[in-house]
């Protein structure tokens, strides 16, 4: 199970982080499970989760050519 943080997780479904940070905070996504500093570790259902509430799609990671 591959985590990333915010930021990362905002560039992939192309949104700001603080638009995904408020949506976590207002209560629109639930919160993923916090790491040392109390960031954010997203997992890919974390991912998905915010993809559907915040572009009501659901989040589809680009295939590698590996």
């Amino acid at each position: 199970m591959e985590i990333k943080s915010t930021k990362q997780v905002a560039v992939l479904i192309g949104v700001k982080p603080n638009k995904l940070q408020r949506a976590v905070w207002e209560g629109r996504i639930s919160e993923p499970k916090k790491g040392p500093g109390n960031s954010f570790y997203w997992t890919e259902a974390d991912i998905n989760r915010a993809s559907k509430a915040l572009l009501n799609k659901p989040y589809r990671p680009e295939a590698t050519g590996d």
